[in-house]
């Protein structure tokens, strides 16, 4: 079989079982080639946080499961803005190559059968035609005899992947034409309506109103299905809103398209440097007025200082 381009074969590998400690910034879960050696490239990349507890070498133990073959795709979220980073790119090789997927899932994403009934998984891989009975979650450690190794996607600024991600949301979008939902050339996502929202942006309402004043459609994500949220991305050449998850849809926009960010973490790689990726420019609207209550971020935007820099790009309407 072709390895493809950016594929790395790796023979009588072990794919380690997956460890994550999110309260020390720990993980372990790698591919091992045959001589027992730590295939570095197949961990995930440690965005300056993360420390890594894998070994440097194993000696593979006797039984256990064993496939003939397969191809890592590195970690599958749940998480949506997490799951469109990281997991959704990587689904561009399950198309070039039709091979078992086998994947470490993030703690509390679930059993196949489960994350798989997931609206905004399941539109994602109804895209890329992937059959739920490819996907494999890697638990205890499995042994592989061919094993195909993807690139791992790195979502950061300034670090250009090789990764087609045009490539990846053009397939997207096409999927999600169906949902015909009514074009608009701005549109702000609004996390207003959110209950699980982490950051709680207490004058939103007003965010909104000053959108809306320069010709922003005001879209609930929550309230429509991903098909809908991809097809009024696809359709905008302006999306705002406060720094999340919603704002990584940007990537389906057309090229030269504005995403401004009302952030209340300041800039950040997280969507600055996803926007670099999909050549979107970012425009960032740093007025926010933070304090911790109660374990929750909360945050109050000034509007005075957030209309005035609108105006140097938006002018109102009406």
């Amino acid at each position: 079989m072709d390895v493809g381009a950016g594929l790395r074969l790796v023979e009588n590998a072990v794919v380690s079982e997956s460890f994550v400690d999110q309260k020390a910034n720990a993980l372990a879960g790698a591919v091992y080639d045959g001589a027992g050696l730590l295939v570095t490239e197949s961990r995930r990349p440690d965005f300056g946080v993360w420390t890594y507890r894998d070994e440097a070498r194993i000696v593979p133990a006797a039984g256990g499961e064993r496939m003939a073959q397969g191809l890592f795709l590195g970690h599958f979220f749940s998480h949506f803005g997490h799951f469109l980073t990281e997991t959704l790119p990587q689904l561009i090789y399950a198309v070039e190559h039709d091979l078992p997927l086998i994947w470490h899932p993030w703690p509390h994403t679930g059993a196949v059968e489960h994350v798989v009934r997931i609206p905004h998984v399941r539109f994602m891989l109804d895209a890329f035609g992937v059959a739920d009975e490819r996907i494999r979650f890697c638990g205890p450690s499995v042994s592989v005899d061919t094993l195909f190794l993807a690139p791992r996607f790195i979502p950061s600024e300034g670090r250009r992947s090789a990764l087609p991600l045009r490539k990846v949301f053009e397939r997207v979008v096409r999927h999600a034409r169906m949902a015909g939902s009514p074009a608009a050339e701005r549109v702000y996502f609004s996390r207003r309506r959110f209950a699980g929202r982490a950051r709680l942006v207490e004058n939103e309402q007003d965010v909104e109103q000053e959108f809306a004043s320069r010709g922003f459609s005001i879209v609930y994500p929550e309230t429509l299905g991903i098909g809908e949220q991809v097809a009024i991305a696809a359709a905008a050449t302006d999306i705002a809103g406060i720094d999340g998850s919603a704002l990584h849809l940007a990537a389906c926009m057309k090229p030269k398209g504005r995403c401004f960010v009302v952030t209340t973490r300041g800039k950040h790689s997280g969507i600055g440097g996803w926007n670099e990726l999909c050549d979107i420019d970012t425009i960032w609207l740093d007025h926010a007025k933070t304090w911790s209550e109660q374990g929750s971020l909360h945050a109050s935007i000034d509007i005075g200082k957030l209309s005035a820099s609108l105006d140097e790009r938006v002018p109102s309407v009406g």
